[in-house]
């Protein structure tokens, strides 16, 4: 029961953050130019909402083609989480972000900063709070399952990377 309804609050929080995130932008010039309105207005979100010492940096394309919602959901969490655990780490930090298509399919990768979070080989919330948090990767991957993708995750070197390949995607879809 608990899950069902974790999961009707995401979509009303994701509904209410699209709407707002379309209201903090009114014109259509933003930070990032990805291929995608809905990246752009995330990254650049995400870009404006970081501390100052945060830098997000993009390089390649992201398609048009991938639903709005999963697109909400793969990049706010995974940048809510890569601003997350940059804050934890001293100095001024860079989270960069890379999409490509190649051989029919797309890459996705988020590497950001971080202090070592990898607990007896699984990745945890740092938040206080448990219970309710730490479903952001498993929001990810149920999102990237969808699309007959793979997930993989790296953590080492104070480095946390999130590697996304969607299957059978070209970006002629």
């Amino acid at each position: 029961m608990y899950q069902l309804h974790a999961f009707k609050k995401e979509y009303d929080d994701l509904f209410k953050y699209l709407n707002r995130l379309s209201a903090s932008f009114p014109s259509p010039s933003f930070l990032f130019e990805t291929g995608n309105y809905i990246a752009d207005a995330i990254l650049s979100e995400k870009q404006v909402n970081s501390p100052d010492n945060i830098s997000i940096e993009f390089d390649g394309v992201i398609p048009s083609n991938i639903d709005n919602t999963d697109l909400c959901i793969i990049l706010s969490n995974a940048l809510d989480n890569a601003v997350e655990a940059s804050c934890l780490c001293a100095g001024d930090k860079v989270i960069n972000v890379y999409g490509a298509f190649t051989h029919g399919y797309f890459l996705l990768k988020i590497k950001n900063p971080t202090v070592n979070t990898n607990v007896n080989g699984k990745m945890t919330t740092t938040k206080a709070d448990k219970l309710n948090h730490g479903f952001g990767l498993a929001n990810i991957k149920r999102t990237v399952n969808k699309y007959s993708g793979y997930i993989s995750i790296n953590c080492e070197e104070n480095f946390f990377t999130l590697n996304i390949t969607f299957s059978n995607f070209s970006a002629n879809d």
